[in-house]
């Protein structure tokens, strides 16, 4: 997929991961029977995936389990760059959108290890329990989007 203002565009798979680091939230977008459907995530990222958690039932679980490809996006360092005269207002940014597949997480071990990297994502040095009960495991779903195809832009 070629991007229409290659001279924005960012390459260097190092400072993708910056800019989806210093992101705060991921916007979902699904596909609901046909419908556009976007969401903002708190996520983690590791290795080309995000991870995100969710209740276990609910349109967006029913959306992603009938159709499993997705869009993913992060914006950070955005700025209003204002003008005197109106159509010459830009904005600075940098952005990331990734395309890849949907696969749950069903492993107890995986699902703790996942949200803790979440949690230690918005943590910001504060310390908390992993002490999971099953109760809790059993009704949070966990689920990853490894992104075959990730593209970045900075404007600005």
């Amino acid at each position: 997929m070629k991007m229409r203002r290659n001279d924005k565009e960012i390459q260097n798979l190092a400072a993708i991961e910056d800019i989806i680091g210093r992101s705060c939230i991921c916007h979902l977008a699904l596909n609901d029977e046909g419908t556009p459907y976007v969401l903002p995530m708190c996520f983690a990222y590791h290795d080309r995936t995000f991870s995100f958690h969710s209740a276990s039932d609910g349109r967006k679980i029913a959306a992603l389990r009938n159709h499993p490809d997705v869009c993913i996006s992060v914006v950070a360092g955005y700025d209003i760059l204002r003008h005197p005269k109106g159509c010459s207002w830009s904005m600075r940014y940098e952005s990331v959108v990734g395309f890849g597949r949907v696969r749950f997480i069903e492993d107890p071990a995986e699902k703790r290890l996942t949200l803790e990297r979440i949690l230690l994502r918005y943590a910001g040095g504060h310390s908390f329990s992993t002490d999971y009960s099953e109760e809790i495991l059993q009704r949070t779903l966990v689920f990853d989007v490894c992104c075959d195809l990730l593209t970045a832009k900075v404007s600005g």
